[in-house]
């Protein structure tokens, strides 16, 4: 029956009931089970692999991974962010005693005995390390910095932000040089008398050292780190001669070696190409990597007084009378291709060699009160230049002139 009590009027009230589920849903999922299974099987497999794998690099390559060189790698991605911007125009730092300068990546190392500097390309003061080497000499490459203290064991390697290492050698250090890739050598008397040349692998270890017992001049390492070079002086029946080794690091075997009568040897020096120059008091002469001749060309009747060496170019000067005031200045570039050949009047206090002869400057001539530009079409130009300058190098705008008390742009030096 459908009586009033029975009919709906619309207007019923809603009951929300609870729905009670329990024991309808498991608690447990087999599908995520097996999932989860597998990656907890896929993470233990990949540890145990990272733990195999950090212990082979250890033991394989350990003496690579320093905190200096971890240093070192941060420090290189800054200067690749673009943090090491500009051109120096202007350094000022503090007067010591037995002061030296040197281009180093894109500024600039000062070293005296009372401490060292490094700045970057935009004059800005990066490291300063108290090292207080009496006579110091510095050797630089792409990536490191080496300062040696002469005639004493103590020599340094730095990075642009900091001392890598100090040590000392077996014997006194008489010279050094450093190459791009981070390998250098060091020229050192031995136990014999004679002179070893100790050759320093990228990981700052000894790798190798070459025994001469003739008296070394000089020493030089290829720019990337693979060949050495040996220059010698040798005792003839009247006069003196030399010989010219020349060897790749790791082998025991010589890539060249000869012996040259009636000259006396001066000057080694490594190009980027792998070219390598010899000076002796009887001419230079380029050879390529492979030591196949490129030029010679003779300087007899004249004595060599000032040489400098960058990647771009080689300049020499040439005394060619007894009181020194009236010289022959000749520049080469780094294949021994001649880009200046003519003689002065004036007495020389240093010569420098452009970064590049691309912008059409063979080299720099330093006078008691002037720098002498010498144009690549044959050209002088006279800049006036203080007294107290000790020292000029070649960035990218334009000469920096160096006293004991700053650096600065030299006007018109361009």
């Amino acid at each position: 029956m459908n009586g009033p009590e029975n009919r709906k009027t619309g207007k019923e009230k809603k009951v929300n009931k609870r729905i009670d589920v329990s024991g309808q849903i498991k608690n447990e999922n087999k599908y995520y089970l097996r999932i989860s299974a597998r990656y907890r099987v896929a993470a233990f497999v990949l540890l145990a692999a990272f733990i195999v794998f950090a212990g082979f690099m250890l033991i394989r390559y350990g003496a690579y991974i320093t905190y200096d060189n971890l240093i070192y790698l941060v420090r290189d991605a800054d200067r690749m962010a673009g943090n090491d911007s500009g051109s120096i125009t202007e350094l000022n730092y503090t007067p010591q005693d037995n002061i030296t300068v040197l281009r180093f990546r894109d500024g600039v190392a000062v070293a005296g005995s009372s401490y060292l500097a490094v700045y970057d390309s935009s004059g800005s003061e990066v490291m300063t390390d108290r090292a207080g080497y009496n006579a110091p000499f510095m050797a630089a490459g792409d990536k490191y910095l080496l300062v040696y203290d002469m005639g004493t064991k103590n020599y340094s390697v730095y990075n642009s932000l900091t001392r890598v290492l100090t040590r000392e050698s077996d014997f006194e250090i008489l010279g050094a040089d450093m190459s791009d890739s981070g390998s250098f050598i060091l020229l050192t008397r031995s136990k014999t008398g004679k002179y070893d040349v100790e050759v320093y692998g990228e990981a700052l270890n000894r790798v190798m050292t070459v025994h001469k017992d003739k008296y070394v001049i000089d020493a030089a390492i290829s720019r990337d780190g693979k060949n050495v070079a040996i220059l010698s002086a040798v005792e003839g029946d009247l006069d003196l001669g030399y010989e010219l080794y020349v060897c790749r690091v790791g082998d025991s075997d010589p890539l060249f070696s000869e012996t040259f009568a009636s000259a006396v040897p001066l000057r080694l020096d490594y190009y980027p190409s792998g070219n390598l120059s010899v000076i002796t008091d009887a001419g230079v002469v380029f050879y390529d990597g492979n030591m196949k001749e490129l030029s010679s060309t003779g300087i007899g009747g004249t004595t060599p007084s000032y040489c400098d060496a960058t990647d771009g170019a080689l300049v020499l000067a040439l005394a060619e009378n007894a009181l020194g005031n009236r010289n022959r200045i000749m520049a080469f570039d780094n294949e021994g291709k001649i880009l200046y050949n003519d003689s002065v009047s004036s007495r020389i206090a240093f010569v420098t060699a452009p970064l590049s002869p691309e912008n059409g400057i063979a080299g720099y001539v330093k006078t008691d009160d002037a720098v002498l530009i010498l144009g690549g079409d044959g050209s002088v130009k006279t800049v006036g230049c203080s007294n107290e300058v000790i020292d000029l190098i070649d960035m990218k705008n334009g000469i920096l002139s160096f006293a004991p008390s700053g650096a600065r742009v030299l006007a018109d030096g361009r």
